[in-house]
């Protein structure tokens, strides 16, 4: 799980990353449970402070104020992607086309790495 969480969380600091670990492995025996794991990220994002789940408001919200549902919207943007020469499976888009909608639609305060990460966690999902 660190090394995962490394490489896609560039913009992450190491203690950061380190006192994250530390919160999933409660008992310390290095192991993550899969229940435990999923009951504390929903709790975690359920938190205001989260920068995911803040992140995730805002596109739901772009969704809701432009009255397009997340199919039509991911179809628009592999359209467009496509239009531009660039070649993804159908319906698909990809993380940086993905990141640059973020940057310039849902949150244009956060830095262009930042949003790549949550795209990047975004397609993981």
């Amino acid at each position: 799980m660190r090394n995962a969480l490394r490489e896609v969380l560039t913009t992450v600091d190491e203690h950061s990353l380190e006192k994250f670990i530390k919160f999933l492995d409660k008992d310390k025996r290095g192991r993550i449970n899969y229940t435990e794991f999923t009951n504390k990220m929903n709790d975690v994002s359920n938190r205001e402070h989260n920068p995911f789940h803040q992140l995730a408001r805002r596109l739901n919200y772009f969704i809701q104020q432009n009255n397009i549902s997340v199919d039509n919207l991911l179809k628009k943007m592999s359209i467009s992607e496509q239009k531009r020469g660039i070649n993804s499976p159908h319906g698909s888009v990809s993380v940086i086309y993905f990141t640059n909608f973020l940057k310039n639609k849902v949150d244009k305060k956060r830095t262009f790495d930042e949003l790549k990460a949550f795209a990047t966690m975004m397609d993981i999902d």
